[in-house]
């Protein structure tokens, strides 16, 4: 049970014997500003290590209450519907490995074979990778906003994620100590299924205007040329000299 007495297995049973109970409280919630604007999320600090550590070390985790877990799910699960067919029209060399139905394989494959052919080359190729640091921290759901309705996705899903990332205030418990964080503009809450659809947004905008460039530079291995690891970090192969200063406007992105 949530800090609001509702519960998964209540809901469940609501909606077996009304199932038209919890529609009007969802739309009213989904459509809501005033209603999403009132939730509070209690988060509390955790750290990612033991020992001394420092505040860059330091985690806030939200539970979400139980019926803005349900939206989450739904706004998730129809917003990454939205984004496959971008993804599948991006073309030959981008590969998203964290998706249904793909394996470590199908990234370690044509990995290997870009180390292989380097050898024969003498060393004239290279396998980048880079991790960003505090990714969903940074991401702007405005930004993520405007990018969905340039491809005209459906304006209500846009606005009830904009509404679920932005307006429920956190309040954040660490130890006696409390503050509370409201209005916000950047960072989506971490930990959520449809922020974690959302981190496909950035990866996707790279690839659609960068791909072009970099495919040329690329070996033509039997998967893909271009490939992302996990489902943010992008790994990009290319045939040239690591002496070569040319490699250093490789561009990644997590």
């Amino acid at each position: 049970m949530d800090g609001y007495g509702v519960c998964t297995s209540m809901l469940k049973i609501l909606l077996s014997v009304r199932p038209g109970s919890i529609t009007p409280v969802m739309n009213n919630l989904s459509c809501g500003t005033l209603a999403m604007k009132s939730l509070k999320l209690h988060g509390f600090a955790a750290a990612k290590k033991a020992g001394t550590i420092s505040a860059k070390s330091v985690r806030v985790v939200t539970p979400l209450p139980c019926l803005l877990g349900i939206l989450d799910a739904h706004v998730a699960s129809t917003l990454d519907s939205v984004l496959d067919p971008i993804a599948e029209g991006i073309g030959r060399g981008f590969f998203e490995a964290a998706r249904p139905k793909r394996q470590v394989l199908d990234l370690t494959h044509p990995l290997s074979l870009v180390l292989e052919k380097g050898g024969d080359l003498h060393g004239r190729a290279a396998v980048a990778q880079a991790d960003i640091r505090q990714y969903y921290d940074n991401l702007r759901p405005l930004l993520l906003y405007r990018w969905l309705r340039k491809r005209a996705v459906d304006p209500r899903l846009c606005l009830t994620f904009l509404r679920l990332h932005c307006l429920p205030s956190i309040q954040v418990a660490v130890g006696q100590a409390a503050c509370t964080i409201a209005a916000r503009s950047c960072g989506v809450l971490t930990g959520s299924r449809s922020a974690t659809i959302a981190g496909r947004v950035p990866l996707l905008d790279v690839a659609e205007k960068r791909l072009a460039t970099w495919r040329p530079l690329a070996f033509s291995v039997p998967l893909a040329s271009a490939a992302a690891w996990g489902l943010l970090s992008t790994i990009y192969f290319r045939p040239v000299s690591i002496r070569n200063r040319q490699w250093q406007s490789f561009k990644t992105l997590r």
